[in-house]
């Protein structure tokens, strides 16, 4: 049986890829965490890996949760990814910092922002359906 792609599913692929420009800008950031990296690219993993399975094994209902593991990995980045950040956002507010020197963080901020608001909507979708 083949599965059927709903709006779920696509929602999840815009939220991945929202995560994947995400991991790009945060790469160009001053001041990193390894930790951010990884959640961030646990959640593009997930979502790969579901969409891989969904091919060659059809769907499955556990597949249901990849939004939602996505969305607490993210989460986790976001949330994660400001404590290395404060300081420098700081700075830029008082002009000891240009905004070249934190644009890597504010658009990784906005991205992951992004990609969880999709993850936490697609969350309450299915992923895909049992067809023909």
């Amino acid at each position: 049986m083949k599965m059927k792609r709903t709006i779920g599913f696509y929602i999840t692929v815009l939220a991945a890829i929202a995560a994947v420009a995400g991991l790009v800008c945060y790469n160009t950031a001053q001041n990193k965490l390894s930790i951010v990296t990884a959640l961030t690219a646990a959640a593009i993993v997930v979502v790969a890996a579901a969409i891989i399975l969904s091919m060659t094994m059809g769907f499955k209902n556990w597949m249901n949760l990849t939004a939602m593991a996505g969305a607490l990995l993210m989460a986790g980045a976001l949330v994660e990814s400001f404590t290395t950040q404060l300081d420098a956002l700081g700075y830029l507010v008082a002009g000891l910092y240009t905004l070249d020197q934190v644009i890597g963080f504010l658009r990784f901020a906005a991205l992951a922002a992004v990609a969880l608001l999709l993850f936490i909507i697609a969350s309450f979708m299915d992923f895909g359906k049992m067809g023909q």
